[in-house]
């Protein structure tokens, strides 16, 4: 399997994007939206998705790869934003992207956090 991370472009990235957007919200992956591009913002909400499945320390790397692609199907569940919402609805849970092999990048690190609750219904 593969891996998404700093510097991938391609159709996988925006797949990774999409599904992060319909989890976080709207700005969850930058101003730009889903660009395909997997920069800072990209970067910062995988790292929020790890937080919020759990990961800690080195764990938390900002990189979308088999471990973080597992344990977000694994999960099945969709993360609650924690800023800038308002009313009640409840987000439509988001199946976690496959990585794809063969885009080109490097990997960035760094750090946000999160929380995770189990949709009912």
């Amino acid at each position: 399997q593969g891996w998404l991370g700093w510097g991938h472009t391609g159709p996988g990235v925006k797949e990774l994007q999409d599904k992060l957007i319909a989890v976080y919200g709207p700005n969850a992956v930058g101003p730009a939206g889903a660009d395909s591009k997997y920069g800072k913002n990209t970067a910062a909400a995988v790292g929020k998705l790890q937080k919020d499945l759990g990961f800690t320390g080195r764990d938390v790397d900002n990189i979308y790869g088999p471990k973080t692609h597992a344990e977000w199907e694994k999960a099945g569940t969709t993360t609650t934003p924690t800023t800038g919402t308002t009313g009640t609805s409840t987000p439509t849970p988001a199946a976690a992207p496959t990585p794809p092999a063969g885009e080109t990048g490097s990997s960035y690190k760094a750090e946000k956090q999160g929380k995770v609750r189990k949709l009912e219904g």
